[in-house]
């Protein structure tokens, strides 16, 4: 069975209602693996990605950004 841990203390999660999410771009490196329980107020996860067509990928890349 796999474990879900935290990328800031990598500490395993023992308890999943209350996790946080972020994406790879806001932390690219997680924090080691430790095999000791979360000790985080909020343990964060990596926001699941999800898979798009490449019809999808397209539209969302050739979209105008709010800067323009």
């Amino acid at each position: 069975m796999e474990s879900i841990h935290c990328i800031d203390c990598g500490g395993y999660i023992t308890n999943t209602r209350h996790v946080e999410y972020r994406s790879r771009l806001a932390r690219p490196q997680a924090a080691p693996l430790r095999y000791a329980a979360c000790s985080c107020a909020k343990p964060t996860l990596y926001m699941p990605v999800f898979h798009t067509s490449a019809r999808g990928r397209l539209a969302y890349c050739d979209a105008p950004s709010a800067a323009e």
